[in-house]
């Protein structure tokens, strides 16, 4: 059997799923990003100081700095980092403007399309399916106008009997 075809409110039912789950799984990348963050701070703070600093979670006994060079890269990790972060909230922020209501052209468009898809839905008669159904509603017709016809002319000849034409 064919593949049921959606409705718009199954479609953007749908598209509000995704759009939850995209935002879901944005919000996980942030996370994680500002979690890596932390520890790159915390990584650096222990090479700067020579101390073990809670959150740096590396799994090893803290190292000393040895040359400015190494902090300075976790640093520019850091910088970086943030840097993306800032960019990815401003391509979300753009994101969700871009998506807010499309032009008048761009809806008489949707409009016309819609109206597509819902034709294509139309469970439309074959040829023998309209020949026998139309047949059907002509035959019907022809009964009841006959009927009215000897009503009108019963009622016509009653008038002129008592009239006494």
């Amino acid at each position: 059997m064919a593949k049921k075809k959606k409705n718009r409110q199954e479609r953007r039912a749908e598209e509000a799923r995704r759009a939850e789950l995209a935002q879901k799984a944005e919000a996980k990348a942030a996370e994680k990003q500002e979690a890596k963050m932390e520890v790159a701070r915390a990584r650096a703070m222990q090479r700067e100081t020579g101390k073990k600093v809670e959150g740096a979670e590396t799994g090893t006994e803290p190292v000393k700095a040895k040359d400015p060079k190494s902090t300075q890269y976790d640093e520019k990790a850091v910088a970086k980092a943030s840097k993306e972060k800032r960019a990815a909230k401003k391509a979300a922020a753009k994101k969700e403007k871009k998506q807010k209501k499309p032009g008048f052209f761009r809806r008489i468009g949707i409009f016309f399309g819609e109206v597509g898809v819902e034709l294509r839905k139309v469970n439309w008669l074959t040829r023998d399916e309209l020949a026998r159904s139309s047949g059907v509603v002509f035959g019907i017709v022809a009964v009841f106008t006959l009927l009215t016809w000897l009503v009108d002319s019963g009622f016509g000849a009653l008038a002129a009997f008592f009239l006494g034409r």
